[in-house]
Order: structure tokens, then C-alpha cells, then sequence
């Protein structure tokens, strides 16, 4: 995918050097087992672990590991998205990685080979937001919007939006400079929706009033800024006018406490998506009435059909990007740049479903947000027609 612009112009914000003071204060060694471990565990109990350093050495801003084959040298304290700006030097053999909060690895060799690379200090830059990462070296950027994978969470069941940033210790190679910032889910909202590009993205809501829409119209209003609000106590369908097959769909949303939401799925104006049509869950599913659902209820998943992964969404009140696509037969969802759902209803087992939905069989209809009385804002509403 070509990347024309990497950021969104508004990304502005405080920067954290993490080679000021001592090794220890922004640094602790980690194995690749501790690694691992982190992704279970709290930030404070990871802040609060062991804080050796494990032979690598901080002298005059310079990074560089004490022995090579040693241990991970990684921050004390959890990262969500980010961008992270550094320097480094040295020949960067195959092992010369940073690990991304346990969502993916990068090599060095790798985004060398894309640009040129100097003896001397060479500039790296890192934007990531989800499972997705854009990189520019020496000015030049050379890994746009992938998922590079190879990280600990890498194709497990469930997600984590935070971790630490680790450096592996790889001989001959030395890191200066590094700053590190977090991003604000606007930015990473708008990254993300930057990143998967426009052609063909068409605006589904105006912004000003609910033109192209149809059925729980009284249900909702128009809010300032282009937001779409379901009013507390609404129930029922709201959905476009024209009829879709195969599509993408990307908004972003911003949940209540507990709430309930959904994306139908070539449903009708009335009736329940979930089973006369399809839905994709939309759903504060941390909330503690949420406990013990059924796998496909969570959030993201296509109900009735496929739990998603778990661990995507941001807390209330913060805004999340959904990205939704249905085409070939193939089904994708993804929440906050975690892609969440993979799916190839081909080789869905119908007998071993509770209730077979219809979408199964019925490729075209209407497309839009199923409210279960429950406060929600949409907005940046956009869809590709694919057929």
C-alpha cells in the first residue's frame, strides 16, 4: 500500500526521552520469556518487576548491550500507540529487532534494505497504532500501514492495546536519542483511516442531518462536529437507504458504560440483524455484565457466527475505529488497527451453529447501526461499494 502522507497534519504532543538519567530509569532487562509474560500482566506490576538492566550500558545518551545473546532491553513502563523517533548505528545484522509491545518485531536489516543507511547515525521514526506500523529511515519511509507480525500476541485469540517497547541485543549496534510519544485515540483514529487510504470511500452520514438514512430516524440526532448520537431508551434499525453487496465500511464510535450497539449487516429496515441479516457486535464488553457471554457476542464478533479476538476496544468515552469488510465471501473486522475477525464463511460449519443467520444465504441489503437503547456516537461514516 502507498503511504502519500504517513500522519495526520494535527499530530502534536508532549515527547518522552528514554536515555536521560540512569539505564534504570526508563529501562529493564527482559527475556524472551518475560516478554511473553507481559502481556498478561498489569502495568504496574510490570513497572514494579526486577529493573536490572542486564549488561547493557547507558554512557552519554548511547545505548548498547553489554553482551550479545543477553537479555531484551525493554521500557518499565507500557506503551499504547505510539510514536517513536531514535537513532541508531552500527551494521544491523538480522538480529538487530525492536519489539512492539508484543504485536510485532521490526529489523533493522529489513527497513535498511528499503533506504539507504548510513555508518554514522541513522534516523529512525516508528508510527503504530494496533497491529499496524509505518516506519521512514533517514527521512525515507520504508514500511507502510503493515502488520508485520512476528511479536508474542501475533495470531493469538486475544489483543493487547499496551505493552513495553524492547531492544534486542544485537552486537555492534547502538541507539541514541530515543523518544517516545503516546498517541490520543483521535490521532490514532485518524492514522488508521489515513492509512487504509481514500479511493473509492464514499460518506455515508453529512454531518449536518440524516439524509441517505432510513428507519429509527426519531431514534437519533445530529450533534455538533458531524456526530451522529442514538439517544438513551432508542431501539431499532437505522440504516441506508441504498442497498450494498459486497463492501468495506469504516466509522469511528465512542461507546457508554456498557453499551450495546451493532453493525447490520444486507439487513431489512425492520426485524433483528443478527439473525434476519447478519451483525457485527458493537460493545463495551470490559463491563461487568459481560462476563460470561457467548463467544460471538463480544465486540467485533459476527454474531452468531465468529468470536472475535478480544482486548481491542478503548474504555467509554474515548473514540475507537471500526474498519469492516465483506467481499468474496471473506469477512474482516477490525477494531483500533487489530484485525479481530478473519473469516471465510465458506468454511463456516453450519451444523455445529446455534441458529444459522440468513445472512449465510442472502448477499445484498442495507447496511447501517442496530440500537439496543443504549447512548452511542458515530462519526467519519464512510463506505466502498466493492461489487
Amino acid at each position: 500500500m502507498a503511504v502519500l502522507r504517513a500522519e495526520p497534519v494535527t499530530m502534536a504532543g508532549e515527547f518522552t526521552s528514554l536515555d536521560t538519567g540512569a539505564i534504570g530509569d526508563h529501562w529493564r532487562a527482559a527475556s524472551g520469556d518475560e516478554l511473553v509474560a507481559a502481556l498478561g500482566m498489569e502495568s504496574v506490576s510490570w513497572e514494579e518487576g526486577v529493573p536490572g538492566t542486564g549488561g547493557w550500558i547507558l554512557a552519554e545518551g548511547v545505548l548498547s548491550a553489554g553482551e550479545p545473546g543477553g537479555d531484551w532491553l525493554a521500557t518499565r513502563g507500557f506503551i499504547g500507540d505510539f510514536d517513536l523517533r531514535l537513532e541508531w548505528r552500527g551494521a544491523p545484522a538480522a538480529d538487530a529487532v525492536i519489539d512492539l509491545r508484543g504485536a510485532a518485531r521490526i529489523s533493522l536489516a529489513d527497513l535498511a534494505a528499503g533506504a539507504e543507511s548510513s555508518d554514522g547515525w541513522n534516523d529512525l521514526r516508528v508510527l503504530m497504532a494496533g497491529e499496524m506500523v509505518s516506519a521512514s529511515l533517514n527521512g525515507q519511509w520504508v514500511m507502510a500501514a503493515q502488520r508485520p507480525g512476528g511479536g508474542a500476541a501475533w495470531d493469538t485469540d486475544r489483543v493487547f492495546r499496551q505493552g513495553p517497547l524492547a531492544l534486542a541485543p544485537a552486537e555492534g549496534v547502538e541507539w541514541r536519542n530515543i523518544r517516545v510519544r503516546d498517541l490520543s485515540s483521535e490521532e490514532s483514529c485518524d492514522m488508521l483511516r489515513l492509512w487504509g487510504g481514500g479511493e473509492g470511500f464514499e460518506p455515508m452520514f453529512n454531518g449536518r442531518d440524516l439524509e441517505g438514512w432510513q428507519g429509527a430516524i426519531g431514534h437519533h440526532e445530529v450533534r455538533e462536529g458531524g456526530i451522529l448520537h442514538c439517544k438513551r431508551g432508542a431501539a431499532g434499525n437505522l440504516v441506508s437507504e441504498r442497498e450494498f453487496g459486497d463492501f468495506e465500511m469504516r466509522f469511528d464510535y465512542q461507546a457508554s458504560p456498557g453499551g450495546n450497539s451493532g453493525l447490520a449487516i444486507w439487513s431489512a429496515v425492520e426485524g433483528t440483524p443478527a439473525w434476519d441479516a447478519f451483525e457485527v457486535q458493537i460493545l463495551d464488553d470490559n463491563a461487568p455484565q459481560y462476563a460470561n457471554l457467548a463467544a460471538y457476542q463480544y465486540h467485533g464478533s459476527l454474531y452468531g457466527v465468529k468470536g472475535a479476538r478480544r482486548g481491542s476496544i478503548r474504555p467509554p468515552g474515548e473514540w475507537n475505529h471500526m474498519r469492516v469488510r465483506f467481499a468474496e465471501g471473506r469477512v474482516e473486522v477490525e477494531t483500533n488497527g487489530f484485525l479481530i475477525v478473519d473469516l471465510d464463511l465458506s468454511e463456516v460449519d453450519r451444523d455445529a451453529l446455534e441458529r444459522v443467520p440468513r445472512g449465510m444465504d442472502v448477499h445484498r441489503g442495507y447496511v447501517g447501526f442496530t440500537t439496543h437503547n443504549d447512548p452511542f456516537d458515530f462519526q467519519n461514516i464512510e463506505i466502498k461499494s466493492l461489487d
